[in-house]
């Protein structure tokens, strides 16, 4: 082999090991991201099995003795219990569970029929056949009112459980309004009314807010939720064998570039053994 055609390989080698060793580069890289998919699979793995939910005591009677059976939390059993929702500090929840319609307002005769008898009383009949609000009205929707989550508002902090005593004086106070009033009608804030209601001697031995987070409530306890263990195994399983299959494709797409990478190394070595004979036998003729 001449010189040049040396030169020639020897430059065609090169560009072919430079070729070999970006793919390589590619390939760690889609490796690297398969390591992220198979961290994000073990993360959603962990959060689906140590999901928890908030239950709700259900008090009945066998035989003439109490039983107590826990119940997933929804609006329904939440009002049984003798509790309401409202949101975090006191504010309105958005949307609530709750249709308000404010004094002053008008209502149709189809919306008044589907009052209760006391809140009947704080409307007054019009001409036309409808009806205006002289005191606001606070109705509960459906019972399973769910227009967000509750879990998810309580575990966030966004909403808070207080008993019906208690929001009834919020009612009383502004609550869905945007704005807390004293009974003077004077601007306050929720936690100016929140002291006021503790430390009144009628109300302070009232509860308020009610701690849901405590297994050693007799009404509240947070549990794990495993109705979708099946599910969530079944889906990590089903990610990490894709990921592990594609892992070892690329695998076996690097060993087999290690391999050409090796043997053009070999070559390349062989054929600069060729250009350094030729140039040192070029130099001896000139000798």
């Amino acid at each position: 082999m001449g010189l040049a055609a040396s030169q020639t390989r020897y430059l065609s080698l090169t560009a072919r090991k430079s070729d070999l060793e970006y793919q390589s580069q590619v390939i760690n890289t889609r490796r690297l991201q398969l390591a992220y998919k198979s961290a994000e699979a073990a993360k959603a793995y962990t959060e689906g099995m140590n999901n928890k939910i908030i239950k709700v005591a259900k008090y009945g009677t066998t035989n003439g003795t109490t039983t107590k059976e826990w119940e997933e939390l929804n609006f329904s059993n939440l009002l049984s219990n003798g509790y309401q929702l409202i949101g975090a500090n006191g504010a309105s929840l958005q949307p609530s569970p709750y249709t308000e319609y404010i004094s002053g307002s008008s209502i149709t005769s189809l919306i008044y029929d589907g009052l209760t008898e006391s809140q009947k009383e704080s409307c007054t009949k019009n001409a036309d056949g409808t009806y205006t609000v002289t005191a606001t009205i606070r109705k509960d929707t459906d019972p399973s009112y769910n227009g967000m989550d509750i879990q998810t508002l309580l575990v966030s902090g966004q909403a808070q459980i207080v008993t019906k005593a208690f929001f009834q004086y919020l009612c009383q106070h502004g609550y869905g309004t945007g704005r807390y009033v004293d009974d003077d009608g004077k601007e306050i804030s929720y936690s100016e009314l929140l002291d006021k209601w503790q430390s009144s001697p009628e109300t302070s031995d009232i509860a308020t807010i009610v701690d849901w987070r405590s297994d050693t409530t007799s009404t509240f306890k947070q549990s794990y939720y495993t109705e979708d263990d099946a599910q969530v195994n079944a889906d990590y399983e089903a990610a990490t064998a894709e990921i592990q299959a594609q892992d070892k494709m690329l695998e076996m797409e690097i060993k087999n570039i290690e391999t050409q990478h090796k043997a053009i190394e070999t070559e390349m070595e062989s054929v600069k053994k060729v250009i350094d004979k030729n140039i040192e036998n070029s130099f001896k003729s000139f000798a």
